[in-house]
């Protein structure tokens, strides 16, 4: 298991452990557009940590990270975030594999452009994340990007219109943010345009870039 250590410092938020690259940035996190289920595009502001973000990196230098800088998942899952000050726990967040064992079952069906395929997530908050992560966490769509086989990045964002709308909201992963004491989990559906290639996701709360690699053929 990854250990993350969040805690607070001289006014900081500090993330380090023996696979933590870095913190979010600084400043206020511009908003974000996420699609829903009706296709309507909303302004959704990004949780943001308590405190302001400072980078710290594992005095080891031993990240795990691959060629590419990211922590290839799910061998990296689960995450789990503890506060370094106090050793409490905070969060847990699993990944699986990437797999297409799933139906669409959504009345408003949208006939993809590409290729659906599908990543499980889980994510469980304790009592104590609300003292460091009082706003919750947020799997944000747009930090998902599409890398194809040669290295390429994909302009296509993988949660497109076709794929939000593939499962009913109760079958797949919940858009809203899991907050202090609450839990998560189910599918999140992507789309590409390639059979094979790198899905990257970006964690604004550690900085780390997480990685599946995928081949659908």
């Amino acid at each position: 298991m990854t250990h993350t250590r969040i805690g607070i410092s001289m006014g900081a938020l500090i993330c380090a452990g023996a696979l933590v690259a870095g913190c979010a940035g600084e400043g206020e996190p511009e908003p974000t557009a996420t699609v829903t289920a009706t296709e309507t595009v909303t302004a959704t502001p990004e949780p943001e940590p308590t405190e302001e973000a400072d980078v710290e990196e594992s005095a080891s230098g031993d990240l795990g990270l691959n060629e590419r800088g990211n922590l290839p998942m799910p061998q990296n899952s689960p995450q789990e975030f503890i506060d370094s000050a106090s050793g409490e726990r905070l969060l847990e967040l699993a990944a699986s594999e990437v797999h297409q064992d799933f139906t669409c079952n959504r009345a408003s069906t949208i006939d993809p452009d590409g290729t659906f395929f599908a990543i499980d997530f889980s994510v469980e908050m304790t009592d104590s994340a609300v003292q460091h992560m009082e706003n919750g966490f947020l799997l944000n769509p747009p930090h998902f990007e599409l890398i194809d086989a040669d290295g390429q990045v994909i302009g296509q964002e993988p949660t497109t219109h076709a794929a939000n709308n593939c499962l009913r909201d109760e079958d797949r992963y919940p858009r809203s943010t899991v907050r202090a004491g609450s839990s998560a989990s189910g599918p999140m559906i992507f789309e590409t345009p390639v059979e094979a290639g790198i899905l990257v996701y970006r964690d604004m709360y550690t900085g780390n870039y997480y990685e599946w690699e995928f081949d659908l053929n």
